[in-house]
């Protein structure tokens, strides 16, 4: 509930693996969450982790800043990442 109200979340160089990355996708998604502005780079995020974050975007509509870099996204999850944002887009 704490994180409802909040509209920057700075999470960058914290290096929380993949397992984390599936947690803050639940974020992403959760519709009573407020984000606009996302940092989660170098956090040791796989392609798998990267790819469940992208996808998350594309049932978000609020997040207009995210910053993943300095993890290992492969060419899919950039793929899915721009595909959420065009989806999101109003």
């Amino acid at each position: 509930e704490s994180l409802t109200h909040m509209l920057a979340l700075n999470l960058d160089d914290n290096m929380l693996g993949e397992k984390v990355a599936h947690r803050i996708a639940e974020m992403i998604a959760n519709k009573h969450i407020h984000l606009e502005n996302l940092k989660l780079a170098k956090n040791d995020f796989g392609p798998e982790g990267c790819l469940v974050i992208a996808e998350a975007f594309a049932d978000n509509r609020r997040i207009t800043s995210v910053d993943l870099s300095y993890n290992r996204m492969d060419e899919e999850a950039g793929k899915a990442l721009a595909e959420s944002i065009l989806v999101s887009m109003p």
